[in-house]
């Protein structure tokens, strides 16, 4: 989770006034994903400033002007933008490419690419060695399915997963396995999609996102 702020006060002293607390990233990059599926013109207030929030709200403002044609997406160093993206990219119709620094292009997204990829989608790499930048042919009549994701990996990959779920005919289903690494965010990603009127039932290890719409 984002980290703790701690502020001390004299203890002989008594001070009033508000604090401003910054916005989480976490929570900024996944209501914004969140806001971009259900269509609806929802402001928030106290967005992260951080630049993973900044570059996903222009890169969805490029694909919500570029639908159905497509167009070239940089996340620098973001890679929460970039595989939150990579999702959402593979079930919006029009021709994408997804790039960004070389720093990001060396984390690993194959996970991601491949759970995506048996579910039909259809990424391809457009650098020898199956790194970024992808090509990515978005279909709006993607289905789901089940797979299996290892959460010992990363939790974004599962995050990715869950956000774009609903999107998917007949709904997904992710057998999670491995030990969990930073699981509270996954769970932050489930709450946060309750929050848009969506349901994930927990099962064991089991996340299942029948097919339904963001509100």
């Amino acid at each position: 989770m984002d980290k703790h702020v701690e502020v001390s006060f004299p203890s002989d002293k008594k001070i009033f006034g508000d604090i401003q607390i910054p916005g989480s990233k976490s929570i900024s990059n996944r209501y914004l994903i969140l806001k971009h599926f259900s269509g609806q013109n929802i402001s928030f207030d106290n967005l992260s400033s951080s630049e993973d929030t900044v570059l996903l709200i222009k890169n969805l403002k490029a694909v919500s002007e570029n639908l159905h044609k497509g167009a070239t997406l940089y996340c620098h160093h973001a890679g929460t933008t970039f595989r939150f993206l990579l999702s959402l990219l593979c079930i919006t119709p029009g021709e994408w490419i997804l790039d960004g620094s070389e720093r990001l292009r060396q984390r690993p997204h194959g996970a991601l690419v491949d759970a995506l990829n048996s579910l039909g989608a259809h990424i391809k790499s457009l650098h020898e060695d199956y790194r970024p930048p992808y090509l990515i042919e978005g279909n709006d009549n993607l289905k789901g399915g089940v797979i299996e994701a290892r959460s010992d990996i990363s939790s974004q990959v599962i995050s990715s997963l869950l956000l774009v779920g609903p999107c998917l005919k007949g709904g997904l289903k992710i057998k999670t396995t491995g030990e969990k690494v930073s699981g509270g965010y996954i769970e932050l990603t489930v709450q946060c999609m309750k929050k848009f009127g969506v349901e994930v039932i927990e099962h064991e290890s089991c996340l299942i996102i029948p097919e339904q719409k963001y509100m």
